[in-house]
């Protein structure tokens, strides 16, 4: 009974399904699968079912689990095979349902189009005002917050519908291409159902494959009949969305017309309301004018209140009125950027997209503004809950003053009076409640408020970056353009119309101020010139002199050149000015492009003045002579070309869209004007002859030489590319990155001139204050020798010189290192320029840099390969706004196909099993589209983890800010922070290095993420190079440990004097892996870092730089001992370099075998006296033992002879007696005598 009971329900599903799906053939009384007329004449082995059923299957699962003596293998290979034949007849069953629906409602839809039809014309236009006069307050409420939650549906079904026919193409294209894939996979499961099985093979399992081979030929015939039903139904029922979205465009006019009557109606009962809670307060105040204090004070009160309920009435009616208006603006954005995205997925970047996407970006929200009134409506909600409070306060008092009005009463008064203190009292609850329940209504609709301006903002932002992304991409005209005569002759008539030049001249008439006024300015400008060509001349003498080394002198010259290149830019100013009178045609075009002309011979002509012989830039900024005169020379011929192609550039944009004059006349002119950018380029900046020639000979070997070609070839081939995109028809493109280019230029020669103007005040600064310390080096000399003339005319013995102890820490606080004031302050004017560069280069380029995020799309690894638009995917954030305003759940973690397969199994998608939708029948809505397949594709992530092309450029980039940040933040944290912090060169080289090697760290980690190479894809490289550390790579690993300990620890720092072995010197670098010292013979030695740490290192100037001179001195037997002590420690104290604490001291060590031993102590003030002062000393003491007559003994021997032969004796002898008679000799004449 039990297995009967479980087969019932299966029965029955499948008796349905069959019942409901007569189109694939006559059911078989076996089971419910088609069966065709080929397959019945087909011979089938007599051992294999020719049918499958759910029983079937269950039944030889039964009796393979209980036979055990079935093979493992066998028994997974059944298993597996009845498990597929499950899930396709599941799938079967659910797809052939899913037919039914689409040819129920296929047939039905002729009727269902007659009764949209008929709802048509029975569709009321007007709402019925009288039925809201007698609605209460709280009534209106209810039924306004249904009319606008029946409008809201009404938008959304409008938005389904829009974007409908673009749905529909895409899923016809993925059946048609479908299709063929299921009935090729039918041709293989047949094919395989006809071959006999192999021998050998256990009958169970031959059957299961049997089985699982029927019901997947059932369910892919069920498959192919499905997708033709849902392709005739989508036939049958496109003429419906027409009329379906005319009904709903309707029922939105109406439910929009309601919500505004409702909306106005609760406003007049609000304001009625507060009105007369006013005049009443008013009117009670009045009253109670001759009554206590607290009387008075109470009926004030309430008046104060009844404002604040007027007010936060009128704010409570404008907040809602705004977010109707941000909602139908989010509604309205939400459906353009629906059809934009299926229009792109449907035919791609088209170009007739182009000017779609142009116009939907400028009906685009301003983003600054959404966020603007967010904070006004966020100020306003704060106010309105403050008071909310305070009124929350008031209102368990309210009892209470009832009884402290009545005893502020007169007693004789209080009966009298005891109503209208009630009435006050009253109207103060009364307000205090209204307050209440309008701020919390406030509160309410300042959440909806925040919530709907935020998901426009969000939706708003990423339609932009839809668009950005995109347009520049599109071609926006043919390829070299429409020269026709017939169009030539159009854009002829159009600019001579007389129509729009004598509304022109009948604009002048009318108003004469404007066009006189801009003449006047022109005159005038070409009136003073001749003046202010004299009043810049001035400055030309003036800053050789003395008197002129002042910036003010220098700004007052740039001001000057200014004001003289006016005249010509006043007439182009005065001319558009006067042309833009005109209400339309061709003169506010040539209005507009004189204006904007205008500015752009302004500029070039006031550079072209400072460059000038003997102007700003030559006397003021020291530029080159040559390189000035070539800029100069070839702006004469680059100003007018300029001037003329970018006015009529501009004159095109600005002319009638119908005649699209920017395809022929202002192609041209962009091309002439890129081609001049070149030519200019090519004659003034080539890195032989041109103006840049004496700059990198001057700066040879620099960075800027080295890269000479690149740089010139790169400027040379930018306008290059824009003449090839304008030429392919790329002409909004390239004339949007010519604007960015423009804009680019003229930020780079402004920070030049303001770089221009540093310099000149750095060298203005720097000569004042070589010329002080020269005057005070002068005036100090001239003193000193004043004093020694005044002393030795006194007879006075000059000074004892100072100990060099005393004066070590001493400063001349007047003196100031100008050349090491100077590099620090270029080094932050650089900094600064650069910042700034940098800051205003991402404002100008940040509206074209998402154009690049459609290299996302070429894939370089793992293949080599363009995504496809469909796969480009939304962000999160956009996609959360979309799903929730059509009304769709989050995504599942994990979706399979509608076979149950894995997605990466999954050929295509079919439609959603489940009842095919009709408009206006059921709330499913119409037939989907396309369905992501992964949770990442439903949450707008990427598809893949490929390398891109935007990845590599973007790690690019980064590698390019690392290595400069690496480079120069260091410095400039040294410059800005470290030398005004307590620290000595070493600490700020540890500090400096420290930073280094953390930008290094935060760089490779950037880079590497830029790449996609995230921890978990190097843990197991970092795991393996620790093992690789661990030995093969121990000592460089070492080395750099030990370089980060002595970075912290400092036991040796840059400029420290050390001993390593048997090498003494000066520390000079420390590096990541080693550190050099320099030794004494200016030879650089290599030193590991890990000998500093785990070797004997002796730093003479670690914590202390005084350093012990010893000397040691031997005197002969018999000398003095007292007078070459006190001479010994009288020369050490006399001894500039020694200092007096410690003092010098002498010892006398003991009696040597040849001498009467010495030792003298001294101390000096830093190591780097060590030497000198030694040789000073030896030297001193070697005179002063001379004049003292104490003898510096030497080594002597005494020779005892105990036997020697007579020979050896008198050889003795004779040798004594020639040396006495040759001492007693006279000498020899010298060379230097002449003889006789």
């Amino acid at each position: 009974m039990s297995n009967a009971r479980r087969a019932l329900p299966i029965l029955a599903s499948l008796l349905l399904v069959f019942w409901s799906f007569p189109l694939l053939g006559q059911g078989n009384a076996a089971g419910p699968g088609p069966q065709t007329v080929e397959e019945s004449a087909r011979p089938a082995p007599a051992t294999l079912p020719e049918e499958v059923n759910a029983e079937a299957i269950d039944a030889l699962a039964r009796r393979v689990a209980e036979d055990q003596n079935i093979d493992a293998a066998d028994r997974e290979r059944i298993e597996t095979a009845l498990r597929a034949a499950r899930e396709s007849l599941a799938a079967q069953s659910q797809r052939a349902s899913a037919g039914e629906q689409f040819r129920t409602q296929a047939n039905e839809a002729p009727q269902r189009i007659a009764e949209i039809r008929e709802r048509l014309l029975r569709q009321r236009e007007e709402v019925d005002r009288a039925r809201f006069a007698e609605m209460s307050l709280s009534e209106l409420e209810a039924e306004l917050a249904r009319a606008r939650s029946e409008l809201a549906r009404h938008q959304q079904e409008i938005t389904r519908l829009e974007g409908e026919p673009e749905r529909r193409t895409a899923r016809r294209g993925a059946l048609r291409e479908l299709q063929p894939q299921r009935e090729s996979e039918l041709a293989t499961v047949e094919q395989a159902l006809a071959s006999p099985p192999a021998d050998g093979d256990d009958p169970r399992v031959v059957r299961a494959q049997r089985y699982q081979q029927l019901a997947r030929q059932r369910e892919l015939r069920t498959r192919i009949a499905t997708n033709n039903e849902e392709l005739r139904y989508m036939d049958a029922t496109d003429a419906a969305i027409g009329p379906q979205l005319e009904l709903e465009v309707r029922r939105r006019d109406r439910a929009q017309q309601e919500v505004a009557l409702l909306q106005q109606r609760v406003d007049e009962i609000r304001r009625d309301t507060a009105r007369v809670r006013t005049e009443r307060a008013r009117e009670l105040a009045r009253l109670t004018e001759d009554q206590p204090a607290l009387v008075r004070e109470f009926a004030e009160r309430n008046i104060e209140l009844a404002q604040a309920l007027a007010e936060t009435t009128r704010r409570v009616g404008d907040l809602e009125s705004s977010l109707d208006q941000q909602r139908a603006e989010l509604t309205r954005v939400l459906a353009d950027f629906e059809r934009t995205r299926e229009r792109v997925r449907a035919i791609g970047l088209d170009a007739a997209l182009g000017a779609v996407l142009k116009r939907a970006r400028a009906n685009l929200p301003d983003q600054r503004r959404l966020t603007q009134q967010i904070e006004n409506r966020r100020r306003e909600y704060s106010e309105i809950e403050l008071m909310r409070f305070d009124v929350l306060e008031e209102r368990p008092l309210i009892t209470e003053y009832r009884e402290r009005l009545t005893q502020a009463l007169p007693e004789a008064d209080r009966e009298r009076l005891a109503g209208g203190v009630s009435e006050l009292v009253e109207l103060r609850r009364d307000l205090v409640n209204d307050l209440i329940s309008l701020a919390t209504r406030y509160g309410s609709r300042w959440s909806d408020y925040d919530q709907t301006v935020g998901d426009l903002r969000i939706v708003s932002g990423g339609f932009a970056s839809f668009i950005d992304e995109r347009v520049l991409w599109i071609r926006s005209h043919s390829v070299l353009g429409d020269w026709s005569p017939s169009r030539m002759r159009r854009l002829v008539e159009h600019a001579a119309s007389p129509g729009a030049w004598t509304r022109w001249v009948e604009a002048v008439v009318r108003f004469p101020l404007t066009t006189l006024g801009a003449a006047l300015i022109a005159v005038l400008a070409i009136l003073v010139n001749p003046p202010l060509r004299r009043w810049a001349r001035t400055f030309d003498e003036l800053a050789r002199k003395r008197e002129g080394m002042k910036v003010i002198i220098t700004l007052k010259a740039m001001l000057a050149e200014l004001l003289v290149a006016t005249p010509t830019p006043a007439i182009l100013f005065a001319a558009g000015v006067s042309l833009r009178q005109a209400p339309d045609g061709m003169p506010v075009a040539v209005g507009l492009a004189l204006g904007d002309a205008a500015w752009i011979v302004l500029s070039l002509h006031f550079f072209k003045r400072l460059l000038r012989p003997s102007g700003v830039a030559i006397n003021h900024f020291r530029w080159n002579n040559t390189s000035t005169g070539i800029v100069r020379r070839h702006l004469r011929w680059y100003i007018p070309l300029i001037t003329i192609s970018y006015a009529a550039l501009r004159a095109a944009e600005s002319m009638s869209e119908q005649l699209d004059p920017l395809d022929t006349i202002g192609r041209a002119a962009f091309i002439v004007a890129m081609a001049g950018v070149g030519a200019f380029i090519w004659v003034v900046g080539r890195p032989s002859g041109g103006a840049m020639a004496p700059f990198l000979k001057a700066n040879k070997g620099g960075w800027l030489d080295r890269t000479r070609y690149l740089w010139f070839d790169a400027a040379i081939a930018a306008p290059a590319v824009l003449i090839v995109l304008a030429a392919l028809g790329f002409v909004y493109t390239a004339a949007e990155i010519e604007d960015r280019f423009r804009l680019t230029l003229g930020l780079v020669l402004g920070l030049i001139l303001v770089g221009g103007v540093l310099q000149r005040w750095l060298y203005i600064a720097r000569r004042r204050l070589a010329i002080e310390q020269a005057i005070r080096a002068r005036e100090t000399r001239l003193a000193e020798l004043k004093a020694q003339a005044e002393k030795a005319e006194k007879g006075d013995q000059p000074e004892e010189p100072k100990q060099k102890g005393e004066e070590i820490d001493k400063v001349d606080e007047d003196k100031v290192d100008i050349p090491g004031l100077d590099a620090q302050t270029r080094h932050l004017i650089r900094f600064a320029i650069t910042i700034t560069l940098v800051m205003s280069l991402w404002g100008i380029w940040h509206p074209v840099l998402p154009a690049l995020n459609m290299l996302d799309r070429v894939e370089l690894y793992p293949r080599l390969a363009i995504a496809d638009e469909r796969e480009q995917a939304e962000s999160p954030e956009v996609l959360d706004v979309l799903r929730r305003y059509r009304g769709e759940p989050a995504p599942a973690p994990l979706l399979t196909d509608d076979e149950g397969r894995p997605p990466a199994e999954t050929p295509a998608r079919e439609a959603t099993p489940g009842a095919p939708a009709f408009p206006g029948m059921n709330p499913g809505g119409m037939t989907p589209g396309l369905e992501p397949r992964t949770a990442d594709e439903q949450a707008g992530l990427p598809l893949t983890d490929a390398l891109t092309l935007s990845d590599l450029l973007t790690a690019i980039v980064f590698t390019v800010v690392a290595v400069v940040a690496v480079r120069n933040v260091p410095a400039v944290i040294e410059i800005i922070l470290l030398q005004r912090l307590p620290l000595d060169s070493g600490g700020r080289f540890a500090v400096s290095t420290i930073v280094r090697y953390i930008l290094t760290g935060i760089g490779i980690f950037v880079v590497a993420g830029a790449v996609g190479i995230s921890w978990t894809n190097v843990q197991w490289l970092v795991a393996a190079l620790t093992f690789g550390l661990a030995f093969g790579l121990q000592e460089i690993f070492a080395n750099f440990v030990s370089g980060i300990i002595i970075l912290l620890e400092r036991p040796i720092r840059v400029g420290d004097v050390v001993t390593v072995g048997d090498t003494s010197g000066r520390i000079s670098k420390i590096q990541m892996r080693a550190t050099t010292i320099t030794d004494w013979d200016r030879k650089e030695l290599i030193v590991p870092n890990r000998e500093f740490i785990t070797g004997r290192v002796i730093n003479w100037s670690l914590s202390e730089d005084t350093l012990r001179v010893t000397v040691d001195v031997g005197i002969a037997y018999g000398s003095d001992t007292k007078l070459a002590h006190e001479t010994l420690l009288r020369i050490a104290n006399e001894h500039p370099d020694t200092m007096k604490d410690p003092a010098p001291s002498c010892w006398f060590l003991g009696f040597g075998d040849n001498s009467l031993d010495f030792r003298l102590f001294a101390f000096v003030p830093h190591i780097s006296f060590n030497m000198p002062t030694r040789h000073a000393l030896h030297m001193k003491i070697d005179e002063e033992f001379r004049k003292a007559g104490v003898e510096i003994s030497f080594p002597q021997r005494d020779l005892h002879l105990r036997s020697i032969d007579d020979d050896v004796v008198k050889l003795f002898r004779n040798a004594g007696s020639e040396i006495k008679n040759a001492d007693n000799s006279p000498a020899p004449p010298s060379s230097d005598h002449k003889s006789g």
